[in-house]
């Protein structure tokens, strides 16, 4: 387990922010022809402003600051000051931060534990993977899915070590919503995070295979298969993942499969639902898809607000949690510190330390 070292953290992971919205900005300004460097960023409570050593003259202003605001995924201002200029980028603050959760709880939390988000009482909600069985996660395409899936799979990685965890992630279409996965220590991951579909049924194929030859086996890694979008791999005439993906629901032992769905009233989760022991559902299109996606009557999970409002549904037991969340930002410092202290020469050290100091080279996350 990581142990956080909370007085250096918070200010390591601004200055992190701030080194990479200052490279961003400068490589937009490049396609202006404004080759600058940006010293560094003022911060303030809400905004952090970086003043540009370049004129004003001549640049699209309003452009600039749209291209600006699209590529740091921030609401941004252009302010002019005399003939120079400062942008104003706004410091987001989720409701729910998942490294202000890592800070709080991970001395407490168990290992092969990933958290979810906090429960209306202030509760840590998590999913606790030396018991867990298979997860549905179902939500619109606005619910926070991907973002739930990136933090459900980062934490289990910090809570753990690649001799309790393994993860293998498929992704059931184009969208890249868990390609910074990617960027987790190599020790951790049974490959690349997979988009073909082709190569998806041979994994699974591969896996059942393995899990079946050994159904008994309880000693290792635990494996969590996260698969996004299932019914896109489904639906991509790919149905020979279907039997596989049956196999492992039907296994039982060191596998967990954790897969999301924006229809969860497809036919696949009508004779594979016994199997899913705890449902995570976000806001859906109606009362249908709620009932499909709960497996209880009235959950009202279609009047679930959106953006990481879900219900853990568990034994008909029903908790309502808002989802941690980490920016761009901030999980791209989280993936450094994990794999600064959990290099792909995985070694046996424990207690593990994380602290301010990481590389100088920082990894853009695309979203």
């Amino acid at each position: 387990m990581i142990k956080v070292d909370t007085d250096t953290l918070s200010e390591a992971r601004l200055q992190h922010r701030v080194a990479l919205q200052c490279s961003l900005i400068e490589e937009l300004l490049r396609a202006y022809g404004r080759y600058v460097h940006i010293a560094d960023g003022h911060v303030g409570a809400d905004w952090i402003r970086y003043d540009l050593p370049t004129r004003a003259a001549g640049l699209p202003l309003t452009a600039l600051e749209s291209a600006i605001g699209q590529r740091l995924n921030c609401s941004t201002r252009i302010k002019q000051q005399g003939e120079r200029l400062a942008v104003l980028v706004r410091r987001p603050r989720p409701p729910v931060d998942l490294l202000d959760l890592i800070q709080s709880y991970y001395q407490l939390a168990s290992e092969r534990a990933a958290i979810l988000g906090l429960a209306e009482n202030g509760r840590l909600v998590q999913l606790d993977f030396n018991q867990e069985g298979h997860v549905l996660v179902a939500g619109n395409s606005a619910s926070g899915k991907s973002s739930l899936l990136r933090t459900l799979a980062t934490s289990l990685v910090a809570a753990s070590t690649p001799e309790q965890i393994r993860l293998l992630v498929i992704q059931g279409s184009s969208a890249d919503g868990l390609a910074p996965l990617n960027y987790l220590p190599a020790a951790y991951l049974m490959g690349p995070v997979i988009t073909a579909a082709g190569v998806a049924v041979r994994s699974l194929n591969e896996l059942a295979t393995e899990v079946e030859s050994a159904p008994d086996r309880a000693a290792g890694a635990r494996i969590v298969v996260l698969i996004h979008r299932v019914e896109e791999l489904l639906a991509a005439g790919q149905l020979a993942a279907l039997a596989p993906l049956t196999r492992l629901l039907a296994a039982k032992g060191s596998v967990s499969i954790v897969m999301s769905t924006s229809r969860p009233d497809n036919d696949l989760f009508s004779y594979t639902g016994s199997h899913l022991s705890t449902r995570l559902v976000g806001q859906v299109a109606n009362q249908f898809q709620a009932g499909a996606a709960t497996g209880i009557v009235d959950s009202r999970a279609e009047h679930l607000p959106d953006q990481g409002a879900f219900l853990l549904v568990r034994e008909k037991r029903v908790t309502y949690f808002q989802a941690a969340h980490a920016d761009q930002y901030d999980l791209s410092f989280l993936m450094l510190l994990l794999r600064q202290v959990n290099p792909s020469s995985w070694h046996k050290s424990r207690p593990r330390q994380l602290t301010s100091t990481y590389p100088a080279t920082y990894a853009t996350l695309n979203f």
